[in-house]
């Protein structure tokens, strides 16, 4: 695990966010480096909400082509 996608994971579990979802995460958003980075920024910056971190992630997925595999 890269240094961002700790502090990703660190961040999502400070923030509260369910195990399930900080893994699911961490699958998805660890097969591109700028899609680590924006979420890490954007956790940083806003501090959403479950709902809120799982449509970005939805959003993210579309611009950088992942998928759950």
């Amino acid at each position: 695990m890269t240094s961002n996608e700790q502090a990703l994971f660190g961040m999502m579990q400070d923030l509260g966010y369910s195990h399930g979802l900080c893994i699911t995460a961490l699958q998805i958003l660890s097969q591109d480096r700028l899609a680590v980075s924006e979420m890490l920024a954007y956790l940083y910056e806003e501090q959403p909400s479950e709902e809120a971190f799982i449509k970005e992630i939805a959003r993210i997925c579309e611009t950088y082509h992942l998928s759950n595999q």
